[in-house]
Formats: structure tokens, C-alpha cells, sequence
């Protein structure tokens, strides 16, 4: 199984929002760099096992292994 960069907002009121977001909506939401909810910066992790990423280029995640989808 691949896992996939995500964004998301560390703030927890604003990630259960985004969990109500259709997943079609995440081809939008890839492109945001600040939470339309809150205005903070949001920050790349691996779907996989949630870890911060530090660069998006990366071809498997350097927390769990996992290959990302391209």
C-alpha cells in the first residue's frame, strides 16, 4: 500500500473540519498553504503514520517506510 502527502492544520477543532471535506476536495487542498478555517500555516505529514514531513520531494516517507504515490 502507497501513502500519500497530506496538509493539515494542527489545530484540532480545524481537523475535524477537514475530516467533513468531501475527498475530492483534497486535489484543492493540496495547493493550500494556510488553513482556511484558522489562517495558520498547514503543515505536510505522511498519510501513512501522520509524521511531519519535512520535504514534499521525498520518493518513501523517512518515518515509516512508506512509498508515496506519484
Amino acid at each position: 500500500m502507497k501513502a500519500k502527502t497530506e496538509k493539515t492544520c494542527l489545530d484540532t477543532q480545524c481537523q475535524e473540519v477537514w475530516q467533513e471535506f468531501p475527498e475530492d476536495f483534497s486535489k484543492y487542498t493540496a495547493k493550500f498553504v494556510y488553513c482556511p478555517i484558522c489562517a495558520e500555516e498547514l503543515h505536510v505529514q505522511c498519510s501513512n503514520c501522520k509524521e511531519a514531513l519535512a520535504n514534499t520531494e521525498f520518493k518513501f516517507c523517512p518515518w515509516c517506510g512508506t512509498e508515496f504515490e506519484e
